[in-house]
């Protein structure tokens, strides 16, 4: 990401809404913001649902049974439920537009906290959110879930099945 010339340690604060789950060069977007800040400058970051939760495709539509479905279907079985449930308008929120222009990072809690540290940020506070609709679905399915968790064992935990969103204080060193 490129920054203009003479922004440099220029900034005091950078805050982030419902934006790193949709980065796909996230290590670019904090390297970039951590140019921009002083020293002691902080980021303050709210994003999900994350890529691994109920609903991380931003297009959980339908019954509960689909919460998971972007993790469970095969792309043409996935692409089908998504043309199924596709609106004539997709406004650019409601997640539709999202999954035609795959505008998501992927990531992990763990990977999202790797990348601020590489990138020399300091993590000073961090506030996981638990999806309520993963609760939902866990308890309703079992059997799914553990599907999902068989599935992508190796690439996320159990506990990122349910983590649905992030809110991050940064600081730089």
């Amino acid at each position: 990401a490129a920054l203009p010339a003479g922004l440099d340690a220029t900034a005091d604060v950078s805050v982030s809404d419902a934006v790193y789950e949709h980065c796909r060069d996230l290590p670019g977007v904090m390297r970039a913001t951590y140019r921009a800040l002083r020293p002691g400058g902080v980021v303050y970051a709210a994003y999900g649902p994350l890529w691994f939760s109920a609903g991380g495709d931003h297009y959980h539509r339908g019954l509960l049974s689909n919460a998971y479905n972007h993790l469970l279907l095969d792309a043409d079985d996935y692409q089908a439920y998504f043309k199924r449930y596709l609106q004539p308008q997709e406004d650019f929120q409601s997640g539709g537009r999202y999954v035609e222009l795959d505008l998501f990072s992927r990531l992990t809690t763990s990977q999202y906290l790797e990348t601020y540290l590489a990138c020399g940020f300091r993590i000073d506070k961090l506030i996981l959110e638990v999806s309520p609709v993963a609760l939902r679905f866990k308890r309703a399915h079992p059997e799914r879930f553990e599907q999902v968790a068989q599935r992508w064992e190796g690439r996320c935990t159990r506990d990122d099945l349910l983590i649905g969103g992030n809110l991050v204080r940064l600081i730089k060193r």
